[in-house]
């Protein structure tokens, strides 16, 4: 799991965390391989290239159901934490 904080103006205490568990950026990195079948799918489409425009599709169809789990499990595990508020004396 990464974190990462967003500071205030005055930089000393984070205002929010964010979450990201490692199904998120497997899911990132399995959207970007699926950013690049489709790449490759508009180039077969462009230049008639029914074999290769196949195979594009059958990727896509093995790639879909490993994001989509992995998808869910990240909505379900990622969440953003608010820290508690710190009292300072007067």
């Amino acid at each position: 799991m990464h974190t990462a904080t967003g500071c205030g103006e005055d930089h000393e205490q984070p205002q929010n965390a964010l979450i990201v568990p490692g199904e998120c950026l497997a899911a990132v990195a399995r959207g970007e391989q699926a950013m690049e079948t489709i790449r490759r799918g508009l180039r077969a489409l462009r230049d008639l290239d029914g074999p290769q425009l196949e195979n594009v599709i059958d990727e896509l169809q093995r790639i879909q159901p490993e994001f989509q789990t992995l998808a869910e499990r990240c909505r379900a595990e990622a969440e953003v934490r608010s820290p508690e508020p710190t009292v300072t004396p007067s």
